[in-house]
This record gives structure tokens, C-alpha cells and sequence, in this order.
């Protein structure tokens, strides 16, 4: 039924409808070039900008035509990406697969990204879908691709491959766009990484556990400065999106880079996300590198909470780095988790606390319900944080229903959520996380307390009178310091 090796040659790779596609994927670009430097043609989709990111309406008739380009190409393999913004989402992404398969059964359909990871196994149930690659795509798939042997083992046993993580990231082409068009990503952001995986140890996340990006490891300053321009003379883009989980895990690399960027005279401007513990002479190195935006994420006010995270924040000197950053002149977008297990209403209340002494100094401030994740410390461990009992579903990434001593229930996390949101706004922009459909925002009201319900509609319909939560405003203010400085008077006093 299979292509013996010798007779697979095209590849066609796509990122999934329902994402907010802001930039170019990172992780299909990578795979691509990896591949054709071993031989293999290969071609990308990004049906989340062509499908309009996480508004998509699911519609059966534009997500066959996603099928029909794919298969337009005559792929002997075509892998996809894995995503959760919401499991909907995840269904749109099978239908594309399952079409391909019905109307080309020879094809063989691999999964990666971070989804598989998560779930492992449970991918396998669906008949249509071959393989999956669990972890970092290059090596992974590279070895499913070049191995008749390898692939017709894992076929008769339907088990996860786990794909050995690149060492040295130096070794590794730079990603290439070629097949986006990218006057489709309105900010003209490329994505850039610096570094892959994490040091952190953070109690509530399933990314480090579950071995999606691996361990540790960094670039050279000097290859990053040659992707950068290679890319400013090949594609014409001088913004940046980094993709490293933390930029700052380790300063001094981020320093060196900051400090190439202005020695190679690199007029560019660039986002991240950080750890909320730099200092003062490290924000001026990255504003004159051209840092514009920062994603800083102290989850909670509470000194107790911080403790259960285990995320290494000091409370105090996240505040410092947000204030100080925004005097700089970099936007902060400030984050935090609501409903953290043990979490009580006067850890909550020192959250707010916080927001209320930073809002002067950031353009967004983010409150989130807390996510469950598989995999993650406290998923290993419920019992620590008070949790006695959760209920799984098989394809979702995170926990949904979970009961215990001291534990704020889902439905209230989402209320204070929300709460917290429309009181703390600062963007004039709805809740970001609104991208319901009609029965989605039904089935949610469900789950909140009859007595509570009417206060969580009334937040819903506050949000959904505003304009669309947009990211590209954000993303433009930050672009344009002449807007950002009329915009945030008390960040330059």
C-alpha cells in the first residue's frame, strides 16, 4: 500500500486553520529547509492566515479546498501541525487530513507539533493519520522519510515516534518562507529563535514535562545575525518575532546578541517573550537593538501563589523590569493566571493589587483563567496542590473538570478572568480570549453557577460590543514610538 523509499520524494507540510497566524510557522519552515537540504521537495501551507486565524468559521467548503491544494501537488507524504487553541479547531485541522486520505490513500499523513506530544497515542485512534513525531520535526521526520524499515515498523504497531533533538542548533539551514506569500501577515513580522526549550521548572506548565521542545540549548549570536540578514536581503523584512519559550533564560546570551545587533548597525525591531527579571542597563541594550514589545509574565501577585508556581519570580523585581522597560520606551504586555490550585480570593485580590500599580506602564494587561495540563507537575502531583480528583478527555491537551479542597473551580477562574479584564483594560479591546462561536459561549454560560451567570453574560457582551480583539494593534503601537509615546505619557515622565 506504501511507496518503498526510493519513491518518496514530495512532501507537503501545512500549519493548521484556527491559529493566529501573525508570522510565517516557525516549525514547518525549519523542517523544510532541513528536508531539501537532504533531498526532498517540499512545499508549505498556512491555513491559519488563509483561513483567517482563530475567527475561522469551520467552514466545510473552504477547509476542501484546503485538501484540494495539498493534493494538488501530488504529495507522497504531507506531515501537519498540531495545535489547541480550542479543540474544535483541532477537528478542522482532522477533517483536512481525512479528506486527503480518502481521496489519496497511497499518501502517507504524519503528525508533529506540539498537540502529539500532549496526547501521544490517542492521535493513532484515526485510521487516516500514519505516524506521529513527537518533538522537534527535523530529525524525526527526516528518519521516518529515509527508513522503508523504520515506517513499516511503525505502521504494524501504531506507536509515537520520538524524534531525537538537534545538539548543536548551529548545524541546523535557516527556516525558509518561500511559500507563503508574506504581504498576507499584515505586521511584515518574521519569526527568529535564538534558543530552544526551557530551564524553567514551572509547577503549571506542560511544555518542559512533556518534551516539546526538548532541553536547553542556544545559537550562536553570529548565526542569528546572519539568518537576520540573510533574511532582511532575501524577503525584505526587518521585524522579528522571537520564538524562544523565555528570551532571557540566560542574560548573558541575550546581552551578546543585543550587543551584535547594534555592532552590525541592524536596523530592525523585534518582540519577545521574558522573564520579568532584567535590569535597567539590559532594557536600554535591547531597546537599542530594537526591542518594541515585550511579553512579561510575573502569573500572580500573591507571594504564596509564586511559591506554588515555582517559576523563580521575584515579585518585587518583576515590578521593577515592568516600569523600567516601558520608561525605556518598550510596550509591556503584562500577564496573569487566575485560579491557580490553593489559590484564595486574598491571593487574588494581591494580584489585582499589582495590576492596579503597573497599569500605568503597560498596554495590555492579560488576566487567564488557570490551564490544566497534561503532563504537567501539578498533573503528576494533584494531590500537592489540593486536587483530588479531575476528569480527562482523550484529545484535549488540558484538564476541564477537577475538584478538591481550596480549589476555585474552573467556572469561578473564568469569571474572575473576566472580571478582572473588563475592570483592567487598558486596550479598549473585548476579553482575547472571546473567539467563541455562539454555542461555545452557550455551553460556557452552562458551566457557571446559576446565581453567577448573569454577571459572567454581562462581561461577555461588554467585550463583544468592543471591536474584535485585535493583535496587530498592539503589535502597531509598539512598532511606531511617536504613537507609543503619546500613548503612555507616565511610562516616559
Amino acid at each position: 500500500m506504501y511507496k518503498q523509499h526510493n519513491e518518496i520524494n514530495k512532501v507537503v507540510m501545512f500549519f493548521p486553520p484556527g491559529w493566529e497566524s501573525i508570522m510565517p510557522p516557525p516549525g514547518i519552515s525549519y523542517i523544510k529547509s532541513f528536508l531539501m537540504n537532504n533531498g526532498y521537495k517540499v512545499n508549505c501551507f498556512d491555513f491559519g492566515v488563509e483561513l483567517g486565524g482563530r475567527f475561522f468559521d469551520g467552514s466545510k467548503t473552504k477547509l476542501d479546498s484546503c485538501a484540494k491544494k495539498i493534493l494538488s501537488l501530488e504529495p507522497d507524504v504531507v506531515g501537519f501541525t498540531t495545535l489547541q487553541p480550542k479543540l474544535r479547531h483541532v477537528k478542522n485541522t482532522l477533517y483536512i487530513v481525512e479528506k486527503i486520505k480518502e481521496q489519496s490513500p497511497r499518501t502517507i499523513v504524519v503528525a508533529g507539533g506540539p498537540h502529539v506530544a500532549y496526547v501521544k497515542e490517542e492521535i493513532l485512534k484515526f485510521d487516516f493519520i500514519d505516524f506521529a513525531v513527537k518533538g522537534e520535526g527535523e530529525l524525526g521526520f527526516l528518519n521516518l522519510l529515509n527508513s522503508s524499515e523504520l515506517r513499516s515498523k511503525l505502521i504494524d504497531s501504531r506507536i509515537v515516534l520520538k524524534s531525537p533533538y538537534v545538539e548543536d542548533l548551529n548545524q541546523l539551514p535557516f527556516p525558509n518562507f518561500d511559500d507563503f506569500n508574506l504581504d498576507q501577515y499584515q505586521l511584515g513580522l518574521l519569526p527568529l529563535s535564538t534558543s530552544r526549550g526551557c530551564k524553567m521548572n514551572c509547577t503549571f506548565c506542560g511544555v518542559r514535562a512533556n518534551q516539546v521542545c526538548g532541553p536547553y540549548r542556544e545559537r550562536k549570536p553570529s548565526k542569528v545575525i546572519d539568518e537576520i540578514k540573510q533574511d532582511i536581503e532575501k524577503y525584505g523584512k526587518n521585524r522579528f518575532g522571537i520564538t524562544d519559550a523565555l528570551l532571557n533564560i540566560n542574560p548573558r546570551s541575550t546581552r551578546k546578541l543585543c550587543e551584535a545587533i547594534i555592532k552590525n548597525d541592524l536596523e530592525i525591531k523585534w518582540i519577545a517573550g521574558a522573564l520579568p527579571h532584567i535590569s535597567n542597563e539590559d532594557l536600554g541594550k535591547m531597546y537599542d537593538s530594537g526591542c518594541r514589545l515585550l511579553y512579561l509574565c510575573p502569573e500572580t501577585g500573591s507571594p504564596d501563589t509564586a511559591k506554588k508556581m515555582k517559576k523563580g519570580i521575584k515579585l518585587d523585581i518583576a515590578e521593577k523590569t515592568i516600569i523600567n522597560a516601558a520608561k525605556k520606551g518598550i510596550v509591556v504586555s503584562a500577564w496573569f493566571i487566575i485560579g491557580f490550585p490553593g489559590e484564595t480570593y486574598d491571593d487574588i485580590k494581591y494580584t489585582e493589587k499589582f495590576a492596579e500599580r503597573i497599569r500605568p506602564y503597560c498596554l495590555e494587561i492579560v488576566f487567564v483563567p488557570f490551564s490544566f495540563y497534561k503532563g504537567s507537575y501539578i498533573y503528576s502531583n494533584p494531590k500537592e496542590f489540593g486536587i483530588e480528583k479531575f476528569e480527562e478527555s482523550p484529545l484535549d491537551i488540558n484538564i476541564r473538570k477537577y475538584y478538591g479542597k481550596n480549589i476555585l473551580p474552573p467556572s469561578e477562574s473564568i469569571r474572575l478572568s473576566l472580571q478582572l479584564w473588563n475592570k483592567y483594560d487598558v486596550t479598549g479591546d473585548p476579553y482575547p480570549f472571546l473567539n467563541h462561536t455562539k454555542e461555545e459561549i452557550e455551553a460556557l454560560l452552562q458551566i457557571i453557577p446559576l446565581e453567577k451567570r448573569e454577571e459572567v453574560a454581562q462581561y461577555i457582551e461588554n467585550s463583544k460590543r468592543k471591536e474584535l480583539y485585535n493583535y496587530y494593534k498592539i503589535f502597531n503601537i509598539a512598532f511606531n514610538d511617536e504613537i507609543y509615546e503619546k500613548l503612555s505619557p507616565l511610562a516616559f515622565s
